[in-house]
């Protein structure tokens, strides 16, 4: 199982919400 694969995605989210909300 790859769990680095749904980290990223959490954090790939999180960064985006990040960036939209300034």
């Amino acid at each position: 199982m790859h769990k680095t694969i749904l980290v990223q995605s959490l954090i790939r989210l999180i960064y985006r919400v990040g960036i939209s909300e300034g």
